[in-house]
């Protein structure tokens, strides 16, 4: 996911990330009682995918304006 970050910009990848997630929720809607596992599985799988384009660019984003004293983690 780092790799793609270096050549695509994150607002991009956040785009598609809510595409995926968008598409996964619409093809949940067509599900009812008398569906099968994979009906179920498969959407979600998809949902976990866009979710990932969502967040690691915007978390990479958000922790890019801490100053470095900010990030270095819990001091004992």
């Amino acid at each position: 996911m780092v790799m793609i970050l270096k050549k695509v910009q994150p607002r991009w990848m956040m785009a598609f990330g809510l595409l995926v997630c968008a598409f996964a929720s619409l093809s949940m809607t067509k599900l009812d009682l008398t569906a099968d596992y994979n009906s179920f599985v498969i959407p979600r799988m998809i949902l976990g995918l866009g979710i990932a384009f969502i967040f690691v660019p915007l978390n990479l984003t958000a922790y890019s304006y801490l100053p470095p004293e900010k990030t270095t983690g819990l001091r004992v």
